[in-house]
């Protein structure tokens, strides 16, 4: 990759710390909510790159999709989340994404496009569930509801309407999007819910993890909700 492929792709590693000072009045308080709805409690969505399955069935750690980067967090500003972690273990992986981070963030793209540079600065980058999780007490002073999603229906879920009065509760909840071929069963297991999968009129069933995070977020957290 050249220097300046990487240039272009940038991201900060001092914003992305695990380090950095919580803002409490946004970080503690509920999500703010439209039209005298009831407000959310501290919602937070995580992209994992492991431990997710390949297609054959394996346990890997994927690369980054950078178009998922920049897709989840416009989604994680759209619908007012708290934080958006890229649960992210690779190094080399994770240097990419500081780097396109950092142009985004305080590089020429945050004067270029401060829409763009609005959603990056929800990111934050952990090495796994556990580190984003502490990150999550440490913001809020309470331990999160971990949520789980896959495409596979293969046990009793959790549906879109029960998920959606948890968030009405204090507790912060942290909802899980897998890459490559999804979560896997240790993951799922070791969650406190696991959401009923999207699913459409027809057999093919793989959407790509953006496109089922914005149909996920949107059924939780979209103004129409109960309304249609």
């Amino acid at each position: 990759m050249s220097a300046d492929v990487l240039k272009l792709l940038a991201a900060s590693h001092e914003e992305s710390s695990l380090g950095k000072e919580p803002e409490p009045s946004r970080e503690c308080s509920p999500t703010p909510s439209k039209n005298g709805e009831k407000a959310f409690a501290a919602t937070f969505i995580a992209l994992v790159h492991h431990p997710v399955y390949n297609k054959n069935g394996m346990v890997i750690a994927s690369a980054l999709t950078t178009i998922d980067l920049h897709d989840l967090a416009r989604l994680t500003a759209t619908y007012g989340l708290t934080r958006f972690y890229l649960v992210m273990p690779l190094g080399d992986q994770r240097q990419v994404a500081e780097e396109m981070l950092e142009h985004w963030r305080s590089g020429p793209g945050r004067t270029y496009n401060p829409n763009r540079s609005e959603a990056l600065d929800k990111v934050i980058l952990a090495s796994d569930i556990d580190q984003a999780r502490t990150d999550i007490l440490r913001r809020t002073g309470r331990e999160s509801l971990v949520v789980g999603t896959t495409a596979k229906d293969e046990r009793a879920r959790t549906t879109f309407g029960q998920l959606r009065s948890l968030l009405g509760e204090e507790r912060p909840v942290l909802v899980l999007f897998g890459t490559a071929w999804g979560l896997t069963q240790e993951v799922l297991a070791g969650c406190d819910y696991v959401l009923e999968s999207v699913v459409g009129p027809t057999e093919y069933n793989h959407l790509s993890v953006r496109s089922a995070a914005g149909i996920i977020l949107d059924r939780l957290l979209g103004s129409q909700v109960g309304k249609v």
